[in-house]
């Protein structure tokens, strides 16, 4: 709704029902937050991405990596999935 550059943490707080200090607990800023989940996002790109040489079908392996870009940025927002991909 914000943007990921307006939103604050208190509004993350608040979105998902805790303290500041149990965030605070748990996670050092709003960016180390992105970098857990973009590290967790990446982490399910199947590895055999990143070996295109080896893939025989590279259409669908086009296909399949619209498909989890899709997923995620309709899942997360566009301005939220913009932020994990430029900080990967």
């Amino acid at each position: 709704e914000k943007g990921y550059k307006s939103v604050s943490v208190m509004d993350i707080c608040n979105a998902c029902g805790i303290t500041k200090p149990t965030f605070y607990k748990y996670i050092d800023s709003k960016d180390s937050l992105l970098k857990y989940f973009s590290s967790t996002l990446t982490a399910q790109i199947p590895e055999e991405w990143f070996h295109i040489g080896s893939l025989t079908d590279h259409l669908q392996q086009i296909i399949d990596v619209f498909d989890l870009y899709y997923f995620h940025t309709e899942e997360l927002g566009i301005d939220l999935y913009t932020e994990v991909f430029a900080a990967n």
